[in-house]
């Protein structure tokens, strides 16, 4: 009896080595699919979000542009300011150097007008 016992323990011994490395393998497997899946999910997750904060920020930046334009169109219907910016126009078809723009008295009125 005591040598069936011995006889046994290395084989229940290479058995229970065996399905404890089968389930070990098992939940690597789980562990190694779980944080593959985690990690998808994080990439799908942060482009949506990012496609998101894009979409906000072109649609802020329309606004913006859109009211800037408005500013702009305003400002260049003011009767002295359009004159002033036509006569810029015409020293710039005299073909004058860009020195000489810049220091004509219409820039110089404008800037002190609309600010540097």
């Amino acid at each position: 009896m005591n040598r069936d016992m011995d006889e046994a323990s290395p084989r229940q011994l290479k058995n229970l080595t065996i399905f404890a490395f089968f389930i070990l393998g098992v939940l690597i497997s789980i562990a190694i699919f779980g944080v593959r899946q985690v990690e998808q999910e994080t990439k799908v997750n942060l482009a949506a979000q990012l496609q998101s904060n894009l979409n906000s920020n072109i649609s802020t930046l329309k606004y913006w542009f859109k009211e800037k334009k408005l500013d702009a169109e305003v400002i260049s219907a003011e009767p002295l300011v359009h004159e002033k910016i036509i006569e810029l126009l015409h020293l710039d078809s005299l073909n004058k150097s860009p020195e000489e723009v810049i220091a004509s008295s219409e820039l110089r009125w404008l800037r002190n007008h609309l600010g540097s």
